[in-house]
């Protein structure tokens, strides 16, 4: 499936069993983390009733905006609150931090 095309980047979200695969491209702005978030918490709502994992790429993605870290961070709370017990990120980037 081909990624979801934003203004600023792109991503692609898909759910295998009880594990979130997304995919993320180029840079991203405050708009394109919304709209991933909003995608990923509708894909998500199967799984929220148990412990369930991510898969997160990030090697093809570049910097985003201040605003996009700092919602990048509110939504990596919402997913530790919401029973994501596991995490795999492949590729590196300084944005993410699973602290």
């Amino acid at each position: 499936m081909m990624p979801k095309k934003l203004g600023h980047g792109s991503y692609h979200i898909q759910l295998d069993h009880r594990v979130l695969i997304s995919e993320s491209y180029g840079s991203w702005n405050d708009i394109t983390i919304k709209h991933f978030i909003d995608e990923y918490k509708l894909k998500a709502t199967p799984l929220l009733n148990k412990a369930w994992a991510a898969i997160v790429d990030v090697s093809q993605r570049k910097l985003a905006t201040q605003e996009a870290e700092a919602i990048a961070k509110d939504f990596e709370l919402w997913c530790k609150n919401n029973n994501r017990a596991h995490t795999a990120i492949v590729g590196s980037n300084s944005m993410i931090n699973l602290n």
